[in-house]
């Protein structure tokens, strides 16, 4: 019997974890307040590193497996994200004592703002497009036929 280390049956490990990895931390309190810091502009990466919280590859799983719902509260509180830091690099260009910083902020903090909500703060284009269509007929055209469509179309 000596030497022979102690292992947990599979049964009680099993009914610790969800599978993969070491246990969860997930509680609505802590989903709940990670959307909340989401809101004000923090970073999944930034949340991550307070004291408390999940790492930020758990965060992400919880989102894209949609853990216990989490992947529809995390989406709401990255729309509002997206909001809170053009809200931010707005106020930040008006506070710059450097004109060229500020304008460096706002376009880093604008650029994030469209990657977070790229419908309502991406780049929009614009496409001016021309379009030009034949009519293909089984019969062949004749001489005039032929050449009163190519006039027109130069026109």
């Amino acid at each position: 019997m000596e030497g022979i280390l102690w292992q947990p049956s599979r049964h009680l490990v099993s009914g610790l974890m969800s599978g993969r990895g070491r246990p969860s931390l997930y509680t609505e309190e802590i989903a709940d307040r990670i959307c909340e810091l989401m809101t004000t502009g923090e970073s999944v990466l930034a949340i991550s590193k307070m004291d408390g919280m999940p790492s930020e590859a758990a965060i992400r799983r919880w989102y894209t497996d949609d853990f216990q719902g989490f992947a529809a509260k995390y989406a709401r509180a990255r729309d509002i994200q997206a909001d809170a830091v053009a809200e931010r690099a707005i106020a930040d260009a008006k506070a710059a004592t450097d004109p060229g910083l500020g304008r460096l902020a706002y376009d880093a903090m604008r650029w994030h703002a469209s990657k977070l909500a790229p419908k309502k703060y991406g780049e929009r284009l614009e496409i001016d497009a021309n379009v030009r269509a034949s009519v293909v007929t089984a019969e062949p055209l004749s001489e005039d036929e032929w050449q009163a469509q190519h006039t027109k179309a130069k026109e």
